[in-house]
Order: C-alpha cells, then structure tokens, then sequence
C-alpha cells in the first residue's frame, strides 16, 4: 500500500496518517485522504483505476497538481480550503475533470474532515457519473477497462461526437500521430485543418449520415509537424457510434499505423523493380523458376533470343524452344535439380527467332527465402556457340583446319619460326602479295625481299618474342607486284601462335585490303574539307550543334554577324551563348527535334537578339533537322537560316491591310465578296455567312451562285461572264436563298480592281438586301390600288344621288320640291362626304407623322362620355349593330378629344367590319391599373392570328391578300391608333385568335390634380 512505500523511503509515518492509510484502504469507493496542505497521504487502488495511476504513484503530491493540474480546479480548491473545515462533511458535490487522452469525467465527491491520531485530514470519496452504470463497481470496472484499451492498446483510438466530429476521447498513440495532447472538446477540422482535402472529413460526413462502417487501407495522410509536412500510411476503421434510440452520435475511430510497413514495401517493390531491369538488360538470358518445376520468370534476352511470347515459355513452355534432340535432357536435369534442390548445369541448343539452333550453356542454383524454405531456382543461359563451334574445329584433323584457311576471303598467313618461314598462305594473301605459291616453304624475306627498309620485319620480330598482338590499321605496304613497286593500304593482324605449352611457335598473319576505302575516306575528308568551305562561304546562315547540350561545332561567317557574335563561341553550348532565346521557345524546339528526330522550319518567325549589346528583333525563316550518324541515330542539329526582316515587315504590313480590309468588310451590312481576275472567290464576309448559315469553306465547294433563284441564275451568269470578259462593273437584282430556305431580293453589284497600269487584280462584289424595299414598294402599289378603290367608292356615291336628285328635279318641275326625297340622299351624299374627308385626313395624318408634325391640342375630358357619344354618331349608320357600353369607373383625362375620337372611331369600325357573323359589340370603361383608364372594345368576329398581331399596327398592313375584297380599307386605321394613343403617352393592347374575335384595348393617364389646375 501507498503508507508502507513511503515509509520504506525512510520517511516515517504517524499514527494518524497510518489510522488514514488503513481506512481508505478498507473502503470500497475510490478514496483519496489529504493532510491540511493538501498533500496526499493515501489513496486506495479504485481510486488509482478510477483516474489512471500506478500504486503509490500520488503519495506525497499536492492534491492540484494531479493529471497535469486537471485536478486544479476553483471548485476542488473551495471545497478543501473553505467549506470543509467550517462543515466538516460535504455530499455529493460534482466535479468535472478534463483528462488527457480521455476526456471530461464527472463525479460526485463526499468530502468528510478526518481527526484520528490527533490530526486533521481531508476525506474524498468519489462515484463516476456513467450513463447506463449503476453501481460503483460496474463504473469503475467500465473505467478501468475503456482506460486500459485507450493507454494499453498499440492501436491508434478516438472518439468523435455530433456532426462536426469533436473529440471526446483520444489515447496516447492517437495524440502522437498527430503531434498534438490538447484537442479534447474541439472539432476535427481546428484540430487538423491540413487534412481537408485529404479525403477523410469527407469519409466521416458519409459514416455519421449513412451509419455504414468505413474500412480504410493504406490510406496515406499527411500532418503538420515541426519538421513540416509529414505523410504516415494508416489502415483504419470509422465505426458510427449509436445511443439507446439508435440514433448515430459520433464515431470511434479505430487505425493502425503502417507506414514502415508500406515504406518497406515500395522500397522492395522498387528494389525488385530495379532488380528486374538490371536482369533485363543483362546480356544474358536470366531465368526463375518456382518450387513445382513452373518457370516464373525469363527475362528480356530470352524472348529476343527465341522469339517466343510470355505465355508460351510460361510453366515448362520454355522447352519448346530446345532443339528436339535435346529436349528431353534439357527438361529431366531441371526437374531433377529441383527435386533434390541441387545445383546443376548442361548444355543444349536454342532456337532462335530465324528457326536457328545455337548452343547454349545453362547453369541454375537452388532459392531460399529468408526463412530457409526453398522457393525455386534461379539460373543463366550463356550463348556459347562459338566456343563449341571451335572446340569442333580444334579437334578436327590439319588438313581440315589448311582448308579452311586455303577457302577463307581474308587474307591469311602462317609464319613459323624466328626466322619466319611461311608455311601456310592462302590463294588471297599470295594475290595480294603478288606472287605464286612457290613463296610456300620460303622465308618471308626471300619471297618478299621489298620490305626491307619497311617496319614489318621488325614488328613481326616484336609480336614473337614479346607474345604481344600488333594490329595494323590502314598501314602503308610498298610491294612489288608485276614487275612495279605498288603502294597499298591495309588492315592486319600479327597475332602469336602457341603450342599446348604455351610457347610461342609462329605468328598468324591476316590482312585486309582498305585501299579504297582509304582513298575513299580521304575523298570524303576533301569533300568535308570543300562542304566546310561552302558553309563558311555561304551567304545563308548556317549552324551545327552537337549532342543533347547542343555544343556549337559549326558557325559561318553569316551565322555569326546576325547572332552578333565572334569565333570563340565554337565549342560551347549554343543557349549558353544566346540566353535570350530560351524565354522565347527555342529550347523546347530543338529539344523535341532532337528527341523526336522531327524536323522543325518556320516561315518570318520574330526573334530577339541581343547583339552588340542591343536588343533587336528581326525576322528569320529557318529549319532544324535532326543530324545523324551511319547508324541512324540522332548526333546533333543543322541550323539553316535566312534573314527576312524587310520581307516580313512588308508581308505583315499587306496582313493587316488585308485584315483591315476584312474587318471592314465584316462590319458593312452587304454581303461582300473577294474574288481574282479569273472570278475564283477569295474571301466571303461574315454577313455572308450568317445569311447563308454556310462556312466559307463550304460556299466555296458548293459555290455561292447556288443561293440564287432558278429563274435569277442565267441571267446573272450571263452578265457576270460578260463583265469578267469586258472589265465592265455588274448591276442587277436577283433573289439569294437564306438559311431558312427563303429566297429575298438583293442588288448585286460587282467592280474590278485595277493595278497603275489598267489590268484587272480583283473583283470586289457586294449583295445588298433590298427585300424591305421590294415589300415597301408592293405595299405602295396595294396601298394606291386600295386608296383609288375607296375614294372612288364614295365619290362614285356621291355622283350618283346627285345625277339622281338632278333627274328627279328635271322630271318634277310642276311637283313641289318638299314632295321629292331630298333630305335622306342628302343624308346619304353627307355620309359620304364624311367618309372620303376621314380617308383624306388619316392620308394627311400619315404624312404630319412621317414629318413629326402631328400636334395634339390637350383638354380635360370625360372619356366615359366621349365613348358614349362616338357609339351615338356610330350607330346613326350601323342600325343593324348592338353596341354595349359598361361604365365600370368613370374617368378624367388630359387628352386630344378628336384624336381620341378617332382611335374610338376606327376600334369600333374595324370591329364592326371584321364581325360579318356577329352584331354585338363590348366597350368596358375601367380604372385599371389605379391611375390608369383601359378602354376596351370587343368584337365576335374573324379574329387575328397570333403571328400578326404586331404586324397589324405597321403601315399599310391588311390581315391578309385573300380578304382584300371582303373587308375595305387601306391598312392605316390601326397604324394611326398606336402612334396617336403612344404620343399621349398610352399603349394599344391587343389579344385575339383566329375565329374567336378580338378585342382591343387602349390605356391612357387619368387626369391628375394638377393637369385640372393648369
């Protein structure tokens, strides 16, 4: 117990803190007792389960100072200083504690003042609050067993709770993944701000909404630490966590760390990878077999070798490439190493992807993990053709061996003895030395007495005493052939011969004759000498560069004025040299031409050179093709340009003309075409685009002229040839078809181009839409045609009733004039006259429109009563019509009274007119909106499609061709309304549908306040 410890150290305990040690331990509740310093001077093992303490861990501390300072708390501190010793005994007073790693605890604390030994103590027992713990020993055995799975556990643990996550619990393990203690009570995302984006807030949202668990492995996470960013690999678990409802309230989370453990893994993986390329690109073949004679692994070398695919050499496909001979012992000696897991080695031959056989030798060993359990084999295939080839060869008898030699191309011969003799020369070598075969059997000085003076006879004297090879490269040989010392240039070898004791018996002599090739190469060297001079002389600007670095090898003079630049730039790196080209691409281009071995040109390309130390731009056309050797492969970059500046500022300068002129084709309303003298188009504005709905490049394929109407289309070929023959300008009218398949006319015009001296360069042609004005002038035609019909009409009228009244007078002179029906064609002549003056004024009132003469003379009106008084005037001619009138509001206005009129006049005609079914008419007068009059007439008429019920206010315009001779008028009455009711600041309202009548309505001011006092 904590009191013996402690007297063991040699402290010596008192009665009273004896009496004090041996009752808490002998109470069943966590206890801890405190002398009046609030010093510990026992505490019982519950009491160390309950806050986490090893036995005797406490004694002696302060009472605050416990759990670092979790115990320094104002309310433990009251409770043992103050209200203690005045009550002696306190109940059941709650304490929270903050606790790393497990967060707020609560407890009741009894608190009692202890006398026994003559001293005072302090006496705290303590019950933890648990939900769904009763007693004391389920709470303490719960806290006990969480703190042990949350200190012991090597697993990585906490507790999240709500919708934000906040920890609520967190061990040791947990606190150092992450390299902070104090995150109790605060949310995951002010805690690890740096792992959003990684994915895992995401996870938790998903678990805490849909309940499922999350199994996360090898997940890596990266954390802020003092050292920076720090990555770990984790395999984890989020598991909802659920209350009494089944209700999801946080989640435990539950992670092992393995990150050495998937470190270590790549690093294997890129060590077999590493592994595996080094065996790849080893020259021999290398192969791995598993422990069931199954063949795993062959590398690169032995698919190029045999020409077989992986899966055919897979398992014991590998032996189908032995030769069939050997196929047998090839395939027992593997599988019988393998069963006694022995090394063993044997040769057979190999097919080879030309379906030949060569030998090989083969060699496999026994492999062991690192546990000692065999795995497999592991072994190389060496090609070893050659050497059993020769092994042959040397065992084949002599003659065999001076046949060969005798048959062989190269030149060869055999020289035995210090003093030379040449006891074997083929037919070659003797042409060569030219001679005949009695030179066999002589020393070489008799059979060529011309060398001396040359350095053959003492290198051969070298090569036989020093066992030294001497090989000769294009070396010169003065012979005597034909009766002339010839010179000539050869490749040779002398190499020693030795017996089986390996003494140095003679010397094989094989030579090559590279005179033409010397002679050749030295041409090439000339002809290189004589290309340098052509570069260095030539006006283009010319460059090498040699390797990846692009070292400069080559500049001419020309290359090296516009670079600004002297000879010592040859040899070193060209962008060393011009920096400034980097920003601007360079590097990149020759590095892909390099790579790619694609050549890169470029037409008036802009460069910034410095030279001189001045900045200047000019212009280049210039190509880099890729270099190469015999071989193919790339070795550097020709450089080969040409200077254009002038030429490039005077083709930039004819762009932008050219594309101003486009721009301002572009924004002209006409269709403008560019064609060449021979009439082949050029260009297309994109007004012709637009209307067309085509490409250019599509109205170039198609041509334009197939826009044109069919009966337009001959008559426009026919002028337009006649003008490309004559020079002449075109002017025509025809009809182009629009993207909507509709044909509209246009004027077409079209007017060469011609150069200083007269010659046609261009035709610049242009389609302007005059479809509006086609329209314009039918619609004046129809509008004469109909204003002739209906002045005619009623002047017809009047003619008639006075040739009659001044029939009837002649034939009445004896009658009274009162008898004769005088006052009704009077009435009727008057009717007339009112109807030919209202179609001259709205033909007058037409033209103060169009010159914005129109004036209104305003006053104060009823329009309740102005309504009532035109259907009065009305219904004197149209008997046979009921006109309904509805006052809903009476209302003021400032207006015209005759123009209002008017509008009521031609409303309550055209319904009247366009109602030959119907003989009801409905006029409402209402305030609506408040300030506003609507008056509305309706009709049961023809109605109007809703297509046109904006064009029906446009001048001129009749409801249609076909109704012309039904319904009179000119197409003016409601184009008057709208302007008349628009210039007292109101608006015509329609709403109408094909056969179910119409009704218009017109909305004006109502007359405020002071429109009344002015």
């Amino acid at each position: 117990m904590g009191n013996f410890s402690r007297e063991k150290e040699g402290h010596e305990l008192s009665e009273g803190e004896l009496q004090a040690a041996a009752l808490a331990n002998s109470v069943r509740e966590p206890v801890l007792i405190v002398d009046q310093d609030q010093k510990i001077i026992a505490a019982n093992q519950n009491f160390n389960s309950l806050f986490g303490f090893k036995q005797d861990e406490v004694l002696g501390l302060s009472v605050y100072s416990l759990n670092d300072h979790a115990w320094h708390l104002s309310v433990l501190k009251e409770l043992l200083e103050d209200e203690l010793p005045q009550k002696k005994q306190v109940q059941d007073l709650e304490v929270v504690y903050d606790l790393e790693y497990f967060g707020k605890l609560t407890c009741l604390v009894n608190a009692t003042l202890l006398e026994t030994g003559g001293e005072v103590f302090s006496m705290l027992t303590f019950k933890p609050q648990i939900a769904g713990h009763s007693s004391i020993s389920q709470e303490l055995e719960y806290l006990k067993t969480v703190r042990d799975v949350l200190m012991k556990a090597p697993a990585i643990i906490c507790s999240l709770k709500g919708p934000t996550h906040i920890f609520e619990i967190a061990n040791k393990k947990y606190c150092e993944l992450i390299g902070q203690v104090d995150i109790l009570g605060k949310p995951i995302k002010e805690v690890l701000p740096e792992i959003e984006g990684q994915g895992f807030i995401d996870i938790l949202d998903e678990v805490f909404r849909t309940g499922e668990i999350y199994i996360g492995h090898e997940k890596p996470v990266s954390l802020e630490s003092e050292n920076g960013q720090v990555t770990s690999f984790l395999d984890f678990v989020y598991q909802p966590l659920k209350n009494e409802k089944d209700e999801i309230t946080g989640i435990f989370v539950h992670a092992v760390d393995v990150t050495e453990k998937v470190l270590a893994r790549k690093k294997i993986e890129e060590s077999e990878s590493e592994l595996r390329n080094i065996m790849d690109t080893a020259p021999v073949i290398i192969w791995i077999s598993d422990e069931n004679n199954q063949n795993v692994y062959l590398n690169r070398k032995w698919y190029e070798f045999t020409g077989q695919t992986k899966e055919e050499s897979f398992g014991m496909g590998w032996v189908e490439a032995v030769h069939p001979e050997d196929k047998l012992e090839a395939e027992s000696r593997f599988v019988q190493a393998i069963k006694e897991r022995t090394s063993y080695e044997n040769f057979y031959r190999l097919r080879t992807t030309v379906d030949e056989y060569r030998w090989m030798f083969n060699q496999g060993s026994p492999k062991w993990d690192r546990d000692g359990n065999f795995c497999g084999m592991v072994g190389a295939v060496v090609d070893v053709h050659e050497e059993v080839t020769k092994g042959q060869l040397v065992r084949e008898n002599e003659h065999r061996t001076r046949s060969i030699v005798e048959e062989a191309t190269v030149a060869t011969a055999i020289y035995t003895g210090l003093e030379m003799k040449i006891e074997l020369a083929n037919e070659a070598m003797i042409n060569l030395w030219g001679k005949d075969r009695s030179v066999i059997g002589k020393t070489l000085r008799e059979s060529l007495p011309e060398l001396e003076g040359q350095p053959f006879f003492q290198l051969l004297h070298d090569v036989y005493t020093t066992g030294k090879t001497y090989y000769g490269k294009e070396d010169r040989v003065d012979l005597m052939i034909d009766g002339e010392m010839q010179t000539g240039y050869f490749n040779f070898t002398y190499k020693p011969l030795r017996n089986e004791q390996g003494e140095i018996y003679g010397i094989l002599n094989m030579a090559m004759d590279v005179t033409e090739q010397r002679l050749a190469r030295k041409k090439i060297e000339e002809s290189e000498r004589r290309y340098q001079e052509i570069i260095h002389s030539s006006p283009a600007l010319i460059a090498t560069f040699e390797g990846p670095d692009n070292i400069i090898k080559i500049a001419n003079d020309a290359i090296l004025e516009t670079w600004g630049k002297g000879k010592d730039v040859i040899g070193k790196p060209f962008f060393a040299v011009l920096p400034e080209l980097v920003e601007q691409g360079f590097e990149d281009i020759i590095a892909h031409v390099y790579e790619s071995g694609e050549p890169y040109s470029v037409h008036e390309m802009p460069v910034d050179l410095v030279r001189y130390g001045k900045k200047e731009t000019l212009y280049y056309n210039f190509v880099y093709y890729p270099q190469r050797d015999i071989n193919g492969k790339i070795t550097g970059i020709v450089n080969i340009a040409t200077e254009v500046t002038p030429q490039a500022i005077l083709n930039q300068k004819i762009k932008e003309s050219e594309s101003h002129f486009r721009h301002m084709a572009d924004l002209m309303p006409e269709k403008v075409i560019n064609t060449d003298v021979e009439g082949r188009v050029l260009f297309f504005n994109q007004h012709w685009l637009g209307y067309t709905g085509l490409s250019s490049e599509e109205l170039t394929e198609k041509g334009w002229t197939t826009t044109i109407h069919p009966e337009d289309i001959a008559a426009y070929q026919e002028q337009w040839e006649r003008a490309l023959k004559s020079g002449e300008n075109l002017d025509m009218e025809i009809r182009l078809k629009d993207k909507e398949g509709e044909y509209k006319w246009h004027l077409s015009r079209a007017e060469a181009i011609k150069d200083e001296t007269g010659a046609i360069k261009m035709w610049i042609s242009t389609n302007t839409d005059i479809q509006r004005l086609k329209e314009e002038e039918k619609r004046k035609e129809d509008f004469l045609k109909v204003v002739s019909h209906e002045l005619k009409t009623p002047v017809t009228s009047i003619k008639g009733y006075i040739q009659l009244l001044l029939t009837m007078l002649k034939s009445a002179q004896d009658k009274k004039v009162s008898a004769l029906p005088l006052q009704p064609s009077l009435e009727r002549i008057d009717h007339q006259v009112g109807r030919l003056t209202r179609l001259i004024s709205e033909m007058l009132d037409i033209s103060r429109i169009e010159e914005n003469k129109l004036e209104m003379q305003k006053e104060i009106f009823s329009i309740n009563e102005l309504v009532t008084e035109t259907v009065q005037d009305i219904k004197y001619t149209n008997t046979q019509h009921k006109i309904e009138v509805t006052h809903q509001s009476h209302c003021l206005v400032n207006a015209d009274k005759d123009r209002i009129g008017q509008v009521l006049i031609n409303l309550i005609t055209n319904a009247i007119k366009y109602s030959p079914e119907s003989q009801d008419v409905e006029i409402t007068i209402q305030e609506k909106p408040a300030g506003k009059v609507r008056v509305s007439i309706i009709d049961h008429g023809i109605g109007i499609d809703k297509e046109n019920h904006v064009k029906i206010f446009k001048r001129f315009f009749r409801i249609s061709e076909e109704d012309e001779d039904t319904y009179s008028g000119f197409g003016i009455g409601l184009y008057l309304t709208n302007e008349i009711i628009e210039r007292h600041g109101g608006v015509v309202e329609v709403i109408s549908e094909k056969g179910k009548g119409s009704e218009f309505s017109f909305i004006l001011d109502t007359a405020t306040q002071k429109d009344t006092e002015e």
